[in-house]
């Protein structure tokens, strides 16, 4: 019985190392969430999950732990869009219904603290509302809002003053469009449909927001348009079509310059396929996602890591702003692999003992190990607002750490623990 039990201990040891052991150790979670529509809170800590019918999932980003939800108040329709503004404290939600009973879109705006709905758009027509993004600035919040069978020039790209919901108006001269970004300045909003083998071509358009025009038309055959977050660059993905194969073959990624009339400045050629990418939160790093994941270098093309992918696609992929987590579909959590962060492996219970009393009064932190040295304790909320700091060294050298709660109101806050073994982080729900 032991040589059995060890001879399987080594088979199995054996088959994990050849089967990419790695791609085991760098995905965090894996949750099966049939949806396009996620993306993570500014705090990094949160990721939003469209799940059809039911609304949006708050999901922990390091656990996968269900946090809250937004509940979808017409309890139908497919979850298209979502986007956080760049404080995290509003969410916009874009939900269809196709189902005829009857049809209907919704545009709707979450205050992330109050969790209260407000509807910027709705059409009870056979449509669609796609691609909400927030400006950087958050002065507005676009959107592509789609009918069918539209006669009247209804259809097209939205904006609207966060002020005043009530203001809306239609970017004109620009084409339909589900794939647009916005340039960190918030000027200019380029828009570019993702090629398909039944497409013979598509034109990059660049918007002026300020200006209020079209800016620039580029008749060349480049798709999936992202703006530097922290740099003046405009990264597409770039085409070419195959008279052999009568198809659009992918032929790597340009980076365009917006100080010069959007001209090329550099380009990559990657062997490997493309379906979706995202950069990272300093501009320096892809997320490429196709039947494998990568991160790659935004300057040269290096490749920085290659995930072992066992199977499934990791299409649609994003990048959490502090750059410890990579999102791709299904939905799966990655640790992000930039050369200058990665999560880490530390739960806050192996360190220390929370406890939260019945009535959501307080939370008592007792140290299990005395050689850790706290250095500050920050609790904060869903948006990423601090409730309290601790950074007392008297108080923080107890064995015990109290941190009153009882004027704290329902929701889930985050207890962040900075020590000289490194940050801590753990979650606690408050229920009235």
């Amino acid at each position: 019985m032991i040589r059995k039990s060890f001879f399987l201990l080594i088979f199995a040891m054996t088959l994990a190392y050849s089967s990419g052991l790695r791609a085991e150790e760098d995905m965090l979670w894996k949750k099966y969430y049939s949806t396009y529509a996620y993306a993570f809170h500014p705090n990094s800590q949160i990721l939003a999950v469209g799940q059809t019918d039911l609304g949006v999932v708050l999901l922990d980003a390091l656990t996968g732990t269900p946090l809250d939800t937004l509940r979808n108040t017409d309890g139908r329709g497919h979850l298209l869009s979502l986007a956080f503004n760049s404080t995290g404290t509003k969410l916009a939600v874009a939900v269809t219904d196709g189902s005829g009973i009857p049809y209907f879109s919704k545009l709707s705006v979450w205050d992330m603290e109050t969790k209260h709905e407000t509807v910027v758009e709705r059409i009870d027509k056979e449509s669609n509302i796609q691609k909400v993004l927030f400006t950087p600035n958050d002065s507005f919040l676009i959107y592509y809002y789609g009918i069918y069978h539209d006669q009247i020039g209804i259809n097209g790209i939205y904006c609207v003053n966060t002020n005043d919901y009530s203001q809306k108006k239609k970017l004109n001269n620009i084409s339909l469009s589900q794939f647009f970004s916005i340039s960190r300045d918030s000027r200019y909003l380029a828009s570019a449909k993702y090629l398909s083998s039944n497409l013979r071509y598509s034109n990059l358009e660049i918007y002026d927001l300020v200006g209020d025009s079209l800016y620039k038309i580029l008749p060349l055959e480049y798709s999936y348009p992202i703006f530097s977050p922290t740099k003046d660059e405009l990264f597409v993905t770039k085409w070419r079509y195959s008279a052999e194969g009568q198809n659009w073959k992918n032929n790597g990624i340009r980076v365009l310059d917006p100080n010069n009339g959007f001209s090329e400045i550099r380009s990559f050629q990657f062997a490997y396929g493309c379906i979706s990418y995202a950069i990272s939160s300093d501009g320096d790093y892809f997320a490429v996602g196709d039947l494998g994941l990568y991160t790659i270098s935004t300057q040269d093309g290096t490749v920085k890591y290659k995930y072992n992918i066992a199977e499934g696609s990791t299409d649609y992929t994003v990048i959490s702003k502090d750059m410890k987590y990579i999102a791709t579909r299904v939905i799966r959590m990655f640790k992000a692999h930039f050369g200058n962060s990665e999560v880490q492996d530390n739960n806050a219970l192996q360190y220390f003992y929370l406890l939260q009393d019945a009535n959501n009064t307080y939370i008592k932190i007792t140290k299990l190990n005395q050689e850790t040295i706290i250095n500050s304790v920050k609790m904060s909320d869903l948006t990423g607002n601090t409730i309290r700091f601790i950074n007392d060294e008297a108080l923080l050298n107890n064995e015990q750490l109290i941190i009153n709660t009882d004027s704290l109101s329902s929701g889930t806050y985050y207890i962040n623990i900075t020590t000289n073994q490194g940050v801590f982080t753990h979650n606690i729900i408050i229920v009235r």
